[in-house]
């Protein structure tokens, strides 16, 4: 059973200290730790079970907002990242 539909499991995980549910990213780190690569995430949260009852958040806009937010942080990082990487002058590979 899914976990926005099990109230009691939500109950729980809340009485825990959990203020998130991530299914995704355990399997990236998962990998990476086995291959000694790095890797990171950025999440953006959608959907919410704070009032007590399921709020698919897809189509606010203060979720699109976030995502186009997190999509730009990311490129930025990814360039930066590939910039460094071909400076010689800083030792990157030529």
């Amino acid at each position: 059973m899914p976990l926005s539909g099990d109230t009691k499991k939500v109950a729980w995980f809340k009485e825990q200290g959990a203020v998130a549910v991530e299914m995704e990213c355990s399997a990236l780190f998962s990998v990476a730790s086995f291959r000694h690569v790095d890797v990171a995430a950025l999440l953006v949260v959608s959907d919410s079970l704070a009032a007590g009852s399921w709020d698919p958040g897809f189509r606010h806009s203060r979720f699109k907002s976030a995502r186009k937010e997190a999509c730009d942080v990311i490129l930025k990082v990814a360039r930066d990242l590939a910039e460094a990487e071909f400076r010689p002058e800083q030792g990157g590979q030529t």
